[in-house]
């Protein structure tokens, strides 16, 4: 008889690397005689996968334009906080059209 199926938080922890060596094995006996926990893991464990295949599909384009808006953002909050604030609406529209740029 299967011992009592675990928590969907700790099965996460599992997938994450985050248990004991002994949790973990404990786990791994359980998934073995638990089909409903081994469905769960497996799932887990797919997203997971899916996921680490996404973060190397980051668009170059796509990051610079992010820095250049958070750049701007903060040169307008810091030009804001010296002129107390009519700056920081000014230079966050610039620096947001500026990160649009021409594709």
């Amino acid at each position: 008889m299967p011992s009592r199926c675990p928590s969907i938080d700790e099965v996460v922890r599992d997938v994450d690397g985050e248990l004991s060596v002994n949790r973990h094995e404990e786990l791994a006996a359980h998934y073995l005689g638990c089909a409903a926990c081994r469905t769960r893991r497996a799932e887990l464990d797919a997203m997971v996968a899916r996921f680490a295949v996404g973060a190397d599909e980051v668009d170059p384009e796509l990051t610079r334009d992010v820095m250049a808006a958070i750049r701007a953002r903060r040169s307008g909050a810091a030009a804001g906080a010296a002129d107390d604030g009519e700056g920081a609406s000014a230079g966050t529209a610039a620096g947001t059209s500026a990160a649009r740029g021409q594709r």
